[in-house]
């Protein structure tokens, strides 16, 4: 009973693997690639066949464009589409047509770059591995840091003495509706994360008041707008979430680690096979 176990133990750890994917999917390339290359028959390369898998492929695309089977003339129709693009991509072919092409060459990349990604579809991280990806990245899960302020807005431009002035009154009791220039910038902002303050002031002022201390008017502090008294009221600790908070989420960053993973493992396995030649400039220089 225990050898058994073992045994269904070994083999999850080796399916779960890295390589066994890898191993997986060059096994298809190369099928694939095996499938493609033209024969060396002259008889092969003068037939075209039309097979009952690529009538039930027609009859397929059909369906899933107008709901219903082909009739026997469209179906001839879908046979003669057929036969005339296989004729036109044999012959494009013969004249080497899809060399240096850019758009053809972006089309493979794409098609070896989703075969290479879809090596690792369907993995899934035991609960040592999500725990490990999760502590390795916790501050990516942590909550959005926010800030409490309230804002007195001096101008698009001010002097040093008159800006002085201002944030001596401050905090000294001054109204802040008393000090400084009207402006259709609020007053305060409760609890605002990064997005909202950047949004409301300029983007960088949540950052610069982030190391302010809290309670005593400062600045001036330079927004989008001109120049700003800033009194930062509360800046809540960021909540630092467990793994169920977050679990779905760390299963698809984790995911797509794994695919990263793979797809530069392969990629790197399909460099071995060639030798780069390259200018002496870029010597050493391979990726």
């Amino acid at each position: 009973m225990n050898s058994s176990k073992q045994k269904q133990s070994l083999i999850a750890r080796v399916i779960k693997e890295p390589l066994f994917a890898f191993m997986i999917v060059g096994g298809l390339i190369f099928g694939i690639s095996a499938a493609l290359q033209p024969q060396t028959s002259e008889k092969s390369d003068n037939i075209i066949e039309v097979s009952d898998v690529t009538i039930d492929r027609l009859t397929a695309q059909f369906d899933a464009a107008w709901k219903r089977d082909p009739t026997p003339e469209e179906m001839q129709g879908l046979i003669d589409t057929f036969i005339r693009e296989e004729v036109l991509v044999r012959e494009a072919l013969a004249l080497s047509m899809d060399q240096a092409d850019a758009v053809i060459r972006r089309r493979l990349v794409q098609k070896m770059t989703f075969l290479m990604e879809s090596a690792s579809s369907g993995a899934q991280p035991s609960d040592a591995e999500l725990q490990t990806f999760f502590e390795a990245n916790k501050d990516t899960y942590a909550g959005k840091q926010k800030q409490s302020l309230e804002q007195v807005y001096l101008g698009a431009q001010v002097s040093q003495d008159d800006a002085s002035r201002a944030l001596a009154a401050l905090n000294d009791g001054a109204d802040p509706l008393t000090v400084g220039q009207p402006s259709l910038m609020p007053g305060a902002l409760t609890r605002a994360p990064a997005q909202v303050v950047d949004a409301t002031f300029g983007r960088g002022f949540f950052a610069s008041v982030l190391s302010q201390p809290t309670g005593v008017w400062e600045g001036p502090v330079r927004s989008g707008y001109g120049y700003h008294l800033v009194r930062v009221t509360e800046r809540p600790v960021a909540a630092e979430p467990a793994l169920d908070d977050v679990k779905e989420k760390v299963i698809e960053d984790w995911a797509q680690q794994a695919t990263d993973d793979i797809s530069k493992k392969m990629y790197q396995s399909m460099l071995a096979n060639f030798e780069i030649n390259l200018p002496d400039t870029q010597e050493n220089v391979t990726q």
